[in-house]
């Protein structure tokens, strides 16, 4: 990719912040995030192309740039996110994939997403590489379209050719896979433990009875009696909070608190959805391929320490196995751009 013969593809001119995005113009356009920074990429696990850059993102504004780039200022890319999170970059925020009481771009994080909301957009800050083209109102969508289709951004979610290349985080992979490998794991095994979907587990009792195969992948569950089928027991919302509660490093503490036993003759209520957070993050490091040594709560802990603990997959399932797990991954919630 040559930046000189792309006539209408803003190329990386300089950090979007608080202080810059008040010389964006107020006209309609397209915009263009980049990383052309060895370190950033490398923090990123993503794999650049020949220039040694990486688009990142294409989007645009019928409005005015300015008022759409205000949105990424104070808002981080929460699947850039997830690709440092899986480098050890950023603390993990499963909070985007719990389940939520409101949904699209009105929800605020928690005070344990906050972490990560405020490292991703210092990170962001520091790293991403913005430009922008005023283009008429006219044209501008129409442009869009033909850039993303051209150039195939790696966190755009929608455009012709993407949907073939998969979801971000399995976008440039490189040599990049044993992390990608662990997103996609963590990620279904989040998805079969919270969600229980039809088909991936079983209830003869109060547990949810799971599968996995030789790797430590989510299986479909045939029957109780099958050979590695596993017994799996979530906890309940106060027990949830008081695991991760336990599991927090001491600079946590101010975003992760244990609950408080209630009042004689008050109803037991927690937070809904710091309840829902805490699942996620148990649920996602609750299961293990076979002969991983280390327990859940070890697991939970190095991940709330950003460290690495444990065993994964380092090798991505390709053909039908993979589509037959991104279809659980797409049955997570997210938050939008």
């Amino acid at each position: 990719m040559t930046l000189s013969d792309l006539s209408y593809l803003p190329g990386p001119q300089g950090p979007l912040t608080p202080l810059t995005v008040r010389h964006v113009p107020h006209k309609p356009g397209v915009y263009a995030a980049w990383l052309e920074d060895a370190d950033a990429l490398e923090q990123a696990g993503i794999e650049p192309d020949e220039d040694g850059t990486a688009l990142l993102y294409v989007g645009l504004s019928t409005s005015g740039l300015a008022r759409r780039l205000q949105r990424h200022v104070f808002a981080p890319f929460w699947d850039l996110a997830e690709l440092l999170a899986m480098r050890r970059t950023v603390l993990p925020a499963w909070w985007v994939r719990a389940q939520k009481s409101t949904t699209g771009r009105t929800v605020s994080p928690t005070p344990l997403a906050g972490v990560t909301e405020d490292q991703a957009l210092g990170w962001q800050y520091q790293h991403l590489r913005w430009g922008w083209v005023p283009v008429s109102r006219d044209e501008v969508r129409r442009v869009e379209v033909e850039l993303i289709a051209e150039h195939q951004p790696v966190l755009n979610l929608r455009g012709q050719g993407l949907r073939a290349a998969g979801p971000p985080q399995l976008r440039y992979v490189g040599r990049y896979e044993a992390e990608r490998a662990e997103w996609l794991f963590r990620l279904t095994w989040l998805a079969v433990l919270t969600l229980a979907p039809d088909g991936w587990v079983g209830r003869p009792t109060a547990s949810l009875h799971v599968a996995m195969d030789a790797d430590g992948w989510p299986c479909r569950v045939r029957g109780f009696a099958d050979r590695g089928t596993h017994a799996v027991d979530l906890p309940d919302d106060r027990w949830a909070l008081e695991r991760i509660a336990a599991a927090a490093p001491a600079e946590l503490t101010d975003v992760i608190e244990a609950p408080h036993a209630p009042a004689p003759g008050v109803i037991d209520t927690c937070d809904p959805e710091q309840a829902q957070e805490a699942r996620a993050w148990i649920a996602a490091y609750l299961m293990a391929p076979p002969g991983d040594a280390t327990t859940p709560d070890e697991r939970l802990a190095a991940a709330l320490r950003g460290q690495r603990s444990g065993i994964t997959p380092i090798r991505l399932p390709t053909g039908d196995r993979l589509r037959e797990l991104l279809d659980l991954v797409d049955l997570l919630p997210g938050v939008a751009h």
